[in-house]
């Protein structure tokens, strides 16, 4: 089942792509892009839940629907998923061709506020809800969340506004991020103060990739306190607390994407004014050449903003 959507091209240049997860590229390379907003041109005779002109959001996981995990219902870790923007071709063209079932109806949200760029950020909200929902937050814990970044900003909002959090700490080493998510947090701290501070939690969510951090934060976990996963960066995790862990009774889990239902669910909570998802954007950016720009030059978005998004359009 494919559609295809309206987009932009950045270049067909082809740069190098490190990645610590496992995947599948190949030597001519892949158009990036796997969160974002399309126009719907045309789609294949037997796709039913679309139209034509109909605006769209993307999931950015394919999966079989064959193998053991999908059949048991556990399609983020579809033994044969393919990342959009990654293992198979993404957003950023002029014409798309996207599997449908990627695609996300979105129609509610042209008109309030800020729709259109909640929308585009569905894919990282999504993977921020279910780690909360892996996580098994309940209402009234403490939660600490590790980085700032888009990602793990969103998890604060949602622990704040969604999952009744009594209490989050936001721990991130930029002072831009740190003050930008205050809005949120109940306190943001430094890595070396969250280590000197002597709360504790029953959540901890690292969405920074600094996992010497994380293994420091063991001795900052409550009873039956549990600590989720959601950064890659290829390095180890070294553990020297298994004693606490076994007397704490604590544990460590990953938690990868956003299938299942989640795209609903958030949808339901920004459309009823739960989640203003779009304030998370820091910068909105224009045409090919800026957008080029600021793909080229990563440490511009990570000192001075949390989200940047692109209008490929006109202004």
């Amino acid at each position: 089942l494919k559609l295809i959507i309206t987009s932009k091209k950045v270049s067909r240049k082809i740069r190098p792509l490190h990645s610590s997860a496992p995947a599948d590229i190949g030597g001519s390379g892949r158009i990036i892009g796997h969160e974002g907003v399309g126009r719907v041109l045309g789609m294949a005779a037997d796709v039913m839940h679309i139209k034509k002109n109909q605006l769209v959001a993307f999931e950015s996981i394919t999966t079989c629907g064959y193998c053991e995990p999908c059949r048991s219902g556990k399609l983020n870790q579809c033994n044969h998923g393919k990342l959009l923007g990654m293992e198979i071709d993404g957003l950023f063209g002029d014409i798309v061709d996207i599997p449908a079932n990627l695609a996300f109806d979105i129609s509610a949200f042209q008109d309030s506020p800020g729709g259109i760029m909640t929308a585009a950020c569905l894919e990282p909200t999504g993977v921020a809800y279910l780690a909360c929902k892996n996580a098994r937050i309940k209402p009234g814990e403490r939660v600490a969340i590790l980085g700032a970044g888009p990602i793990g900003l969103l998890t604060v909002m949602l622990c704040k506004l969604a999952f009744g959090v009594s209490e989050i700490c936001l721990v991130e080493p930029l002072d831009f991020r740190r003050q930008f998510a205050s809005q949120w947090a109940d306190i943001c701290l430094t890595p070396d103060e969250f280590l000197e501070d002597r709360r504790e939690f029953e959540v901890i969510i690292d969405a920074s990739g600094d996992l010497d951090l994380v293994a420091l934060a063991i001795n900052k976990m409550s009873a039956g306190g549990r600590i989720g996963l959601l950064a890659r960066n290829g390095k180890s995790l070294n553990i020297d607390k298994v004693d606490i862990m076994i007397t704490r009774n604590l544990s460590i889990f990953g938690s990868r994407g956003h299938l299942g239902g989640i795209y609903e669910q958030i949808a339901r909570l920004y459309l009823n004014g739960l989640l203003p998802i779009h304030h998370i954007v820091t910068k909105l950016i224009y045409g090919l050449d800026e957008l080029a720009d600021y793909i080229t030059h990563p440490e511009v978005i990570i000192q001075e903003n949390c989200k940047v998004m692109c209008k490929l359009d006109a202004k």
